[in-house]
């Protein structure tokens, strides 16, 4: 075979691939770059001497190239003037020792060209003594017809065509195309290119769709696209509709008595729930069909607020409501949505139509993007939180197309009540798809990526929520910790005690209000964590993480410590904060929320309530553990204060409430750690101070005040992230009518509202229902 020198094209700046950062010849294909995959099809085909064209990103393409080869030479092509323009970068910087006659093979470092087609177009070549011969994709009802950009010629004609080309275009701008080039140098005759028919055999891609579909095909090739479901997760309709009647006896039955801990009540309330479900796919799909039946509890956060994306701990329990979804796979790439709630319309989406509309640089770009915002203009759906599943998943398995699927969902998670019922459905998806396409997937990776796909729908919160719904156990509460996430503990709820949750009826909206000020409160968060490396630089390097200062890590005493949150601003506007921290870009943080009303940010106050909640939640577990159950009453009404808005006088009239985190209060707290009087020192202790998060609502705030007068009441407080929702009582079992009582009386009736009261203890995480026929 006469020698052949290739040329690959793997200059261009990947815009359609919606990346800015990243060349696309470099994205790996099944742990390999697709640009080494091409150069590794020419070897295997005999073709040994490489030159690669780089521009955009050319030293990232440089290090994936060398990485693999040793036998490449590079031209660089300066300016974006297409593949002719790089074509000739490369003629000019070709190998010393190559002949006018040495063949020329242009490939896209993107496209993986068989031997199959070079032989044909290298006998084309030959049998009618071209001076450029082309290849063109045929195209079919998958892929488009188009100009592969695979020309094959010798040196010589080639450089002479390219003097052409540019004598032809004398303005000397504007895309210089192969196409164009082959016309001038075959005088334009018919029948300078193959016509490939079959893409398996030039596999490329230019956008994140396309990208997925070459996936999909090396996945078949190296026979790894075939994904079985578990036997245990996926069964006819019929067989689940008569594991359920055979009560309660059948494995199915037994399976819903441990995940639901034996409660006879929520066992009765959960499999009628299921029943409804199971029906409505019946009906839809036919009882042959094979599903799987997914569950994702709500969840309480029992203590640990406000924190987790600030890596502080959180102390999770579920509830018995839930979500529950059944699922079949799709053959294909769409997703279709029914709700038995006729409040939630039904939807229908393609994973790759939303892949290939978006970004596909990295989840923050995609979530920064114009596209994005122009997606969810018109407000959030609750298709929306399925949809941030998908693609966060497809985006972290860019290596795996996801399979299709049909969903039907039901629930009894009150919404917008601070449970976490936007949470049950995303989990509760993210299980959907790791069982329908067997992802190798970690608790705790699920739980990362389930956070980071709620971003999707503009909320910049952490994982506490998921981490809750995805890890809860019977009868236990969860101490988790962030960045690394990892359960720390496990340990007994209370035995005689109940969880009572209490909807305030005022729905907690994520409307952008509500976003406005969630962002607001964890922007502050993070400008005073800036501040703070900024004041103190000794220390810098040991302040990843707001959690990070405290006493024990910085090897300082609490008077120390208390001195120099001092020296934050109490209050700041975004123009002081600008010039307190000229290196720094706030845009970021500006960009999230609108500017608040009264032009501040309370960057002490928060963090103050940021720190102590961090050491409440660390503490949190242990107390439980050693029944010092008057301890944990306190921290939840501590906790509680620093959401707090108002207090309510002697006749029943609400006042505006504030923390004190003044200059003097500081200074107090460090006098009365220096006093040697016991009392004062402990009343000083960090985890006793609220802080001033400010996020409740004087509904709620008359809510805690009253559950605490209850006798049998430990502790009470806001529950989920505020701005409305539920409180959560902690009581002794016995008290609980009381609690009824008070709360129904002095607060529902008032309201000409109907008590909505849940009574809790935990129940399993979520996952798919398990069980053998």
């Amino acid at each position: 075979m006469q020698p052949i020198h290739s040329i690959v094209l793997a200059a261009g700046l990947s815009t359609r691939m919606g990346s800015s950062r990243t060349n696309k010849v470099c994205l790996e294909l099944l742990k390999k770059p697709v640009i080494c995959r091409a150069i590794e099809a020419l070897e295997d085909y005999g073709i040994h001497s490489h030159t690669v064209v780089t521009g955009a990103c050319a030293v990232e393409v440089m290090n994936c190239v060398d990485s693999a080869f040793r036998n490449i030479s590079y031209a660089y092509q300066s300016s974006q003037r297409g593949a002719a323009d790089a074509l000739k970068c490369a003629v000019d910087s070709l190998p010393e020792g190559l002949s006018r006659d040495t063949l020329l093979l242009v490939i896209p470092g993107h496209r993986i060209v068989s031997g199959k087609v070079i032989a044909r177009l290298l006998e084309l070549y030959q049998q009618k003594q071209l001076k450029l011969a082309g290849a063109f994709l045929k195209g079919s009802a998958l892929y488009p017809p188009q100009d592969l950009s695979i020309y094959l010629g010798k040196l010589g004609d080639i450089a002479e065509g390219l003097d052409k080309l540019y004598k032809a275009v004398n303005d000397g701008s504007g895309e210089l195309r192969l196409s164009r080039l082959s016309e001038l140098m075959n005088n334009s005759a018919a029948g300078t290119v193959i016509e490939v028919e079959d893409f398996t055999e030039v596999p490329g891609f230019n956008n994140p769709e396309e990208f997925l579909q070459v996936t999909e095909l090396l996945r078949k090739k190296q026979g790894l696209s075939e994904s079985t479901v578990a036997d245990s997760e996926y069964h006819p309709v019929d067989a689940w509709l008569n594991g359920l009647d055979d009560f309660p006896d059948s494995p199915l039955n037994k399976e819903l008595a441990e995940l639901y801990g034996h409660d006879a009540d929520l066992i009765g309330r959960q499999r009628s729930s299921i029943r409804k479900l199971l029906e409505s796919a019946q009906k839809s799909w036919g009882g042959s069909q094979s599903v799987t039946l997914i569950r994702s509890p709500g969840r309480v956060n029992v203590m640990g607020r406000h924190v987790d994306h600030q890596g502080g701990n959180c102390n999770l329990m579920t509830i018995g409501y839930e979500t529950l979804m059944v699922a079949r796979r799709r053959q294909d790439d769409i997703v279709t949505l029914n709700n038995l709630n006729d409040e939630f319309a039904p939807a229908e989406f393609s994973i790759g139509e939303l892949v290939r509309d978006l970004p596909w640089d990295d989840w923050q770009t995609l979530l920064d993007s114009s596209k994005l915002a122009n997606l969810l203009k018109h407000g959030v759906s609750w298709s929306d939180y399925i949809k941030a599943v998908f693609l966060r998943f497809q985006k972290h398995f860019y290596n795996h197309k996801l399979c299709g699927m049909d969903i039907i969902v039901s629930g009894n998670v009150p919404m917008a009540a601070g449970l976490s019922s936007s949470s049950t459905l995303v989990v509760g998806t993210a299980e959907a798809v790791v069982g329908a396409n067997r992802l190798d997937m970690e608790p705790d990776n699920l739980v990362t990526l389930c956070g980071e796909g709620e971003w999707f729908v503009g909320t910049r919160g952490g994982a506490a929520d998921h981490a809750a719904v995805k890890l809860g156990a019977c009868n236990k509460v969860v101490k988790v910790g962030f960045f690394d996430f990892k359960v720390e503990k496990m340990v007994n709820f209370p035995e005689d005690y109940a969880l009572i949750v209490a909807d305030s009826g005022i729905k907690a909206r994520k409307s952008s209000s509500a976003k406005d000020q969630f962002n607001h409160r964890v922007s502050c968060y993070r400008i005073g964590l800036l501040l703070l490396r900024k004041f103190f630089p000794q220390y810098a390097l040991r302040l990843q993480h707001l959690r990070d200062f405290t006493c024990e890590n910085l090897g300082i005493p609490l008077d120390w410590f208390y001195k120099l949150l001092i020296r934050l601003p109490e209050k700041a506007t975004r123009r002081e904060l600008e010039a307190m921290l000229p290196d720094e870009d706030l845009s970021i943080f500006w960009s999230n929320h609108a500017e608040p009303a009264d032009g501040l940010y309370p960057i002490r106050g928060i963090v103050i309530f940021g720190l102590a909640e961090c050491a409440r939640s660390k503490r949190y577990v242990s107390c439980l553990e050693n029944n010092a159950l008057d301890e944990v009453g306190l921290m939840m009404n501590i906790s509680h204060n620093g959401d707090r808005v108002v207090r309510f006088s002697s006749d029943g009239q609400p006042q505006d409430y504030f923390c004190d985190t003044s200059d003097q209060a500081l200074q107090r707290l460090i006098d009365d750690l220096r006093s040697n009087d016991a009392k004062r020192i402990e009343h000083a202790q960090l985890w006793r101070q609220p802080g001033s998060y400010r996020c409740s609502l004087p509904d709620i705030d008359q809510m805690v005040d009253l559950a605490c007068t209850v006798p049998g009441v430990v502790g009470a407080q806001l529950a989920g992230a505020g701005l409305g929702g539920c409180m959560m009582v902690l009581v002794k079992t016995g008290a609980v009518p009381e609690l009824t009582r008070v709360l129904t009386e002095q607060y529902y009736q008032l309201r000409g509202t109907e008590p909505r009261l849940l009574h809790c203890r935990p129940i399993a995480g979520a996952g798919p229902v398990r069980w053998t026929e």
